[in-house]
């Protein structure tokens, strides 16, 4: 199968050291909504993927003072990789993603939990409620906003299916 095969494809450039190429392989794998992409992705939120940043250009010295180098987090990664993979996850909806967005929600940049949270609620599992619930309780006020919005979606789509839990 073709989809199989890009999939494989895409997968492998997601870990690729060039952002755009990256980016782009990420987003890809979140329309196609493979399942075989779930834990490739998680592996990258996660940070097991981590690379060198100075070895992705070539350059040692100069690169410090790349836009791109000052907007790296803690795992040496730019902030939009780990963004778009949290969004990507969202978007094939696997349970098995769950854990790892939890965990993301707990990162130290705002948009990777806002973008976790918002994942989270795109996943169709019952415990996702709950643990939406709690986030909107959170002290972090990016936090806590970002989920009551997407708490108050979920209950839009139960009262709209009838369910009124």
């Amino acid at each position: 199968h073709e989809d199989e095969a890009l999939v494989d494809v895409l997968i492998h450039v997601a870990k690729n050291e060039h952002d755009i190429v990256r980016n782009s392989a990420v987003e890809r794998l979140g329309s196609l909504g493979d399942p075989r992409a779930v834990e490739p992705l998680i592996e990258i939120l996660q940070g097991k993927h981590k690379r060198n940043i100075f070895a992705a250009t070539g350059r040692f010295l100069n690169d410090h003072l790349n836009p791109i180098t000052l907007a790296m987090n803690v795992f040496g990664e730019p902030v939009g990789d780990r963004e778009g993979v949290a969004h990507a996850l969202g978007e094939i909806g696997d349970p098995r993603a769950i854990d790892a967005l939890v965990k993301a929600t707990k990162d130290g940049n705002e948009r990777i939990r806002s973008e976790a949270v918002a994942a989270l609620g795109k996943i169709d599992d019952p415990r996702v409620f709950s643990i939406i619930e709690e986030l909107a309780d959170s002290k972090d006020i990016i936090l806590s906003i970002s989920a009551d919005e997407i708490l108050n979606d979920l209950k839009r789509e139960r009262l709209k299916k009838g369910d009124r839990k």
